[in-house]
């Protein structure tokens, strides 16, 4: 509204794979995403019943990361173990819960709650958080920028660890989508979890629109938010990745 007052700006909730469906259904202009729903979006896989051809990237916003929360006492020997804990990985329909899928595909591992005291909880991060604390929940499976203040706080104020992710069924996850990218979690973010750099899940967060979306009001949405950049930033540090490189990169 300041910095862009021709454009009527109106916020609405929804996840990454939701934001897509509005988009199709011209319920919206813009909407945020992962490159991997895009992918699954453009592809026509699950969550999608169909191809999406009509989708167009404006810019990349941030980038995010698979952390694997554990209890303490709790060591995986595989991914296919989260099936028997009490896993939170974020609520439906965001690109956390499709992360937590895929994961679980690429490990052959069940994608229904699991048998015994086991099962799959979708709260929202700070009510997981809570349980979390609370010793209802086994395992938190987030997609988050870094550095992450709820993930640092539960570094600093829990016994928890932070598991890997296996090789193999990292490979399999960058294999099944291309949106999915070789990240890494800096033993520097996370010390007393990490002693050395942590392989893992990352995928950027995108601002995508419709191919029929007017040129003029792509242009003043990419510049308004690449101009206050630096003001975002104050906001949370993910968007200190802003730079021409990142925001433009993968996007043609």
């Amino acid at each position: 509204g300041r910095e862009a007052p021709s454009l009527e700006i109106t916020p609405a909730p929804g996840g990454g794979a939701q934001n897509l469906e509005d988009l199709d259904r011209g319920l919206g202009s813009i909407a945020l995403t992962t490159a991997s729903s895009l992918s699954d979006a453009v592809h026509g896989r699950k969550p999608f019943q169909r191809r999406h051809k009509r989708l167009r990237v404006l810019m990349n916003l941030s980038e995010l990361h698979l952390h694997i929360i554990l209890q303490p006492g709790i060591r995986l020997k595989g991914i296919a173990d989260l099936a028997r804990l009490r896993v939170s990985p974020g609520e439906q329909g965001f690109s956390s819960t499709q992360a937590f899928d895929d994961l679980l595909r690429a490990a052959n591992a069940p994608l229904r709650a699991a048998r015994g005291r086991g099962g799959i909880f979708y709260f929202d991060y700070p009510e997981a958080l809570r349980r979390f604390e609370l010793g209802e929940l086994d395992a938190l499976v987030w997609l988050v920028g870094m550095p992450n203040p709820i993930v640092q706080g539960i570094e600093a104020k829990t016994r928890s660890t932070l598991a890997a992710i296996p090789e193999g069924t990292l490979q399999r996850m960058l294999a099944a989508n291309d949106g999915y990218r070789r990240g890494i979690i800096p033993a520097a973010s996370c010390p007393r979890w990490l002693g050395q750099d942590l392989p893992t899940l990352a995928v950027s967060t995108l601002l995508v629109c419709t191919s029929d979306c007017p040129d003029a009001d792509a242009r003043e949405i990419v510049r308004t938010i690449y101009e206050s950049r630096a003001e975002l930033s104050l906001m949370s540090s993910v968007y200190r990745r802003i730079d021409l490189g990142f925001a433009l990169a993968d996007t043609v």
